[in-house]
């Protein structure tokens, strides 16, 4: 929740609340996170970001590896 706080601090600083939180939607439905994103508050909708950005960087790194293991033995 520490991470969540950070962004929110920064984004806050640089945007307004609503810039905040269309950025933070438009990255959600990119990641094609569904449910009920509207009734969300910005702290909710961040935290959702940083869960869909830690399970996207956990995909990475699974392709990443079993790509050089393939590289490996060709």
């Amino acid at each position: 929740m520490d991470e969540t706080r950070t962004i929110e601090a920064i984004m806050r600083q640089e945007t307004t609340p609503r810039e905040a939180r269309e950025e933070v939607l438009s990255f959600l439905r990119d990641c094609s996170v569904e449910g009920d994103l509207d009734s969300l508050g910005l702290t909710e909708l961040i935290y959702a970001m940083v869960v869909a950005r830690q399970r996207l960087h956990g995909l990475f790194a699974e392709r990443g590896e079993g790509q050089g293991e393939g590289d490996r033995h060709g």
